[in-house]
């Protein structure tokens, strides 16, 4: 009987692992490929958009420490400015590379991380030489293939676990092969933390009775952290020795501080020095060992075996041999006794594989671990859990599944399983009663921030402590005592639409970005202090647009996406959703457990700002809208447009690459400056930055009384194309919304239209073919062969590409229309019989809209140019080449170095490498970025003179003053004694 259930679990399992072996490669052949496009195929600025690189680098300062490595920490080249937004985290790995040759010239581990620099830890045997006159180093996050080699280890071992391990059991029940075992005997607890609420405690009794597993779920704010520290400490006053692991660094830090706070002295925390947070580093391995008396004496044994080796006597060979075996073999004593000592063992999952420290005491009955705790394991692939459930009797989960899923780069290798966790699996195996206790009271959010997420993830368990139900920010702020503790401000109908990006482009909303600069600044101008603001948006893109409107006036103020607050909460958090399109695709927010993660990082207060009709398309999303609208304070953006016009000068990032619609070629003014409130991203705006105009499209009709209207119109324009009428008045008390309506309609019915009028009176006029069809421009109402009526509608823009409610900013004309406009109108003639009077009044927009559809002179077949129309189009080239000088003669006239706006023309200086002018506190070549030119011109000056002078490189013939006084007194001498030689002889009296 027991071998027949053991081989049925032993293909189980078996059909497990060859699952997932080949999962992992798929996600192991997707991480090369993208690594490879990054080393060798994606320029800088593509890698900064795909959120891995920081580019434009200078070093700020080296210093040694961290046991034995060097912390090297960059910063922007441009002094103060803030690092561009990224997906780089402390702990990864990453290359640090020369930006001119994309040359690796070290790899290290990331230390510490702010918006304006980043920290890194590189090993002190690198043959890095760090350059602090260098202003283009790289820092590129990159993939190693160790996570792989372990995962796929941890596979193959538990494919060959012996039936009677010591893990057996457990790996049994996990795969649901067999039943839980029978409970331990209740037994009363003294419970070390006295604040436990009453569901706390349950899952810490519950977790201490199962013998094989045991799941903790703890929703957002519930103390899922401090009841598995209670539990851990619980089992280490039994005695047993526990290993504590979580996937990521940040979570193992929490659970060090905690621990750390209860006086737990005995515990030493895996991995890179690097990857634990500064105050938690003395409880590190390498901390620890430091601290070991034996430590003297490894360094004493490494200082005399530099000294031999420094001797160069071959003689010594076998002394050195002989200490080098010495070192090894005290420091393995040392690590041993250092782990053997420690009650808990903190690591990541990756960090506890067997081939690491662990692999001193796991082959050791009297020092394995007995139970393992995995927080966050929700967060986890299930064969990174597999790299230590092996070692254990006993595992304990805590996570929450309705939060943040583990990263996984392969689609393929997502939906095809992998993305599933073992807390998921678990759950779905047995009776929750049997293995899983929840923790339902909350101490983070007001009880109107917390119903929605209860409500909708957690079968309304959720309960607000009395603590936190209705605490406010007005309790903290009394200047805003009426700020409720949920804020909706709604773009919908608003025309602010997120850019018009490539489709692998993160997504960016600039009205949104300024939407949330108005309102974070507000409530700062009103007393709440910058650092208890946390903002939060999907896309980093938005973090990055959000950034550069807030980060330099207010640097306690953090910015950053969902990922980036997993774990945390603020006392107000401000939320940016982003996405606002025709279409209504909501995208990346389809994700339900990354909105959950948003919505729940705020305590006291939360304002969310979206278009509720795109974001609406998802279900999750619109539950969240209604209980918005019905628990929360709804607001138009339209009320925060008059402030948002302070961010209209605000740069766009310089990587962004926007859509290419059929006919329309991309701009490429530079730099690109943010629009005004009102516009769509897509429309072009002179004189401050060209956008892709997108190809016209049909409106789309949402409402029923859009449906409505537009049968009404079709109705009447419809009898008006049957009559005899020339043409139809329409009445002024239209919007414009409905006036592209009608556009679109009277186009469907092959009508012509035009806008007339201004303000209150403007108003649609529209004609049928037939009667304007033989329309002709006499003679004298030209002049010089240029049509007048055809240069004023040249000059409007389409009302088609302008949303409803937009009205365009009024733009000073160019030079060639300035002068056509001072020329003598003639006098005009009686019209010819069915002439209709083309009056142009009203909007740009209009005016161009009835130029596309009333084009003057068309005809069914294409006619060779007239005399006037070559002209005109001539015209037409000189007022664009008019406008390209233009704009070159106000960019000569400004400094070249970026984000300065500083006139060169009076003061300035030409660059001799690049020949770009500079004001003066840019003209340096290092400043502005010539420094790789200049040490090149150098070196070629030493080249040419055979050698190095100080200074420059450019050697200074000139003797010194004292040689060159001596050489004169030489010379002085010599002409002396010439002058005396060249005297003439004095003649004789005899001779006169």
């Amino acid at each position: 009987m027991m071998s027949d259930q053991a081989g049925s679990s032993t293909e189980t399992r078996d059909a497990f692992v060859e699952t997932q072996l080949e999962l992992l490669e798929l996600e192991y052949q997707s991480e090369l490929e993208k690594t490879k496009l990054y080393q060798s195929v994606l320029s800088p600025l593509e890698l900064v958009r795909e959120g891995v690189c920081i580019h434009k680098l200078r070093i700020n300062s080296v210093r040694n420490g961290l046991f034995l490595r060097n912390l090297i920490t960059f910063g922007s080249n441009q002094l103060g400015q803030n690092l561009p937004a990224h997906r780089i985290t402390t702990g990864d790995i990453v290359s640090v590379q020369s930006g001119n040759n994309r040359e690796t010239l070290a790899t290290g581990v990331v230390y510490s991380l702010s918006s304006l620099s980043i920290c890194i830890a590189i090993e002190k045997e690198s043959k890095f030489e760090p350059d602090t006159d260098c202003y283009n180093y790289m820092v590129v996050k990159i993939s190693n293939d160790v996570t792989h080699r372990r995962l796929k280890k941890a596979m193959e071992n538990l494919r060959v676990y012996p039936v009677g391990g010591r893990s057996h059991h457990l790996i049994e029940v996990i795969f649901a092969n067999q039943p839980p075992s029978d409970p331990f005997p209740e037994e009363s607890i003294k419970f070390i933390n006295q604040n436990l609420n009453p569901s706390q405690q349950e899952a810490v009794s519950f977790a201490l009775s199962r013998r094989e597993l045991a799941i903790i779920h703890g929703p957002p704010g519930t103390g899922k952290t401090t009841t598995l520290v209670e539990i851990i400490l619980q089992l280490r006053a039994k005695g047993l020795k526990v290993l504590v692991c979580a996937p990521s660094n940040i979570a193992v830090d929490n659970l060090v501080e905690k621990l750390a706070t209860c006086k737990v002295h005995n515990m030493v925390r895996l991995g890179h020095p690097a990857r634990a947070s500064p105050a938690l580093q003395k409880f590190t391995l390498d901390a620890v060992i430091s601290r070991s008396e034996e430590r003297e004496i490894i360094d004493d044994i490494r200082k005399e075996i530099e000294d031999v080796r420094r001797g160069r006597s071959w003689n010594k060979r076998a002394e050195v041999r002989e200490l080098t075996t010495n070192l090894k073999s005290r420091e393995k004593e040392v690590l041993r006794n250092s782990l053997r000592s420690a009650s808990i063992i903190l690591s990541t999952l990756i960090s506890a594989s067997p081939e690491g420290p662990l692999k001193h005491i796991i082959h050791s009955p009297e020092y394995q671990p007995d139970v393992l705790v995995i927080d966050e394991c929700s967060q986890a692939l299930e064969a990174a859990c597999w790299i230590t459930i092996p070692m254990v009797k006993k595992c304990i989960l805590g996570g929450d599944h309705f939060q943040l899923p583990p990263t996984i780069v392969s689609e393929e290798a997502a939906e095809k399983g992998l993305q599933v966790t073992l807390m998921e699996k678990c759950l779905s195996h047995f009776d929750h009663d049997k293995v899983v206790r929840i923790l339902t009271v909350q101490y983070r959010m007001h009880q109107s921030i917390m119903e929605w997420s209860s409500k909708s993830f957690y079968s309304n368990h959720l309960q607000a402590d009395d603590s936190v139900r209705t605490h406010l920010l007005g309790d903290i702020v009394p200047s805003i005592s009426t700020c409720p503790a949920l804020s909706m401000i709604d773009t919908a109908g608003c025309d602010m639409m997120e850019l018009d990006l490539e489709d692998e482009e993160s997504k960016g909303n600039e009205n949104e970005a300024d939407i949330v600069a108005v309102y974070t600044k507000s409530l700062i101008e009103k007393g709440v202090d910058p650092a208890i603001i946390g903002i939060i948006t999907p896309y980093n893109l938005q973090v990055e647009l959000i950034r550069l409107r807030l980060s330099a006036e207010y640097p306690s103020l953090e910015i950053k996406s969902v990922d980036g607050f997993q774990g945390r909460e603020k006392e107000v958090i401000i939320l940016s959703l982003v996405r606002s399109n025709e279409e209504r695709r909501a995208g990346f927010l389809a994700d339900y457990r990354r909105i959950n993660v948003a919505v729940t990082r705020a305590r006291r207060h939360l304002a969310v700002i979206c278009d509720s009709e795109t974001v609406s398309s998802e279900p999750h999303l619109e539950s969240l809208m209604k209980y918005l609208h019905d628990r929360g304070e709804v607001r138009s953006a339209h009320e925060f447009e008059p402030q948002m016009s302070v961010y209209k000068d605000i740069e766009r990032p310089q990587h962004l690459r926007f859509k290419v619609h059929k006919n329309i070629s991309k701009s490429t003014s530079s730099p690109q400056k943010h629009h005004q409130v009102t516009h769509q991203p897509n429309t072009v705006e002179k004189k401050e930055r060209k956008l892709i105009k997108p190809a016209p499209q049909e409106m789309k009709v949402e409402s029923e009384r859009d449906r409505i209207f537009i049968q009404m119109i079709k109705d009447k324009i419809r009898s008006f194309s049957e009559s005899d009428k020339p043409e139809l008045i329409l009445p002024a008390a239209m919007t414009s919304f409905e006036r592209r309506l009608v556009h679109e309609v009277a186009d469907k019915f092959g009508l012509l239209h035009i806008s007339k009028g201004e303000g209150d009176g403007r108003h649609l006029v529209i004609w049928k073919k037939g009667a304007s069809k033989d329309v002709e421009v006499p003679k004298e109402e030209t002049e010089n062969g240029i049509d007048i009526i055809d240069e004023e509608l040249s000059n409007n823009e389409s009302e088609s590409s302008i949303k409803s409610g937009s009205e365009p900013e009024k733009e000073e004309k160019p030079k060639s229309e300035v002068k056509k406009a001072k020329k003598k109108k003639p006098k005009s003639k009686k019209k010819k019989k069915g002439q209709e009077d083309v009056k142009l009044s009203g909007d740009k927009q209009d005016a161009q809209a009835s130029r596309k559809s009333f084009p003057v002179g068309e005809t069914s077949k294409k006619k060779p140019l007239t005399k006037k129309q070559d002209l005109d189009k001539k015209l037409q080239e000189l007022e664009e080449f008019d406008d390209i000088v233009e704009m070159v003669q106000k960019l000569d006239a400004v400094c070249f170095y970026i984000n300065c706006s500083t006139k060169t023309k009076t003061l300035g200086q030409n660059c001799m490498f690049c020949m770009k002018r500079f004001c003066l506190t840019h003209s340096m070549p290092e400043i502005h970025g010539c420094g790789t030119a200049v040490r090149n011109y150098a070196r070629s000056q030493v080249r040419k003179e055979g050698k190095i002078y100080p200074g420059t490189g450019q050697p200074n013939h000139l003797p010194d003053p004292f040689t060159r006084a001596g050489l004169e007194r030489k010379l002085n001498k010599k002409l002396e004694a010439i002058v005396s030689k060249r005297k003439p002889k004095k003649k004789n009296k005899e001779d006169d």
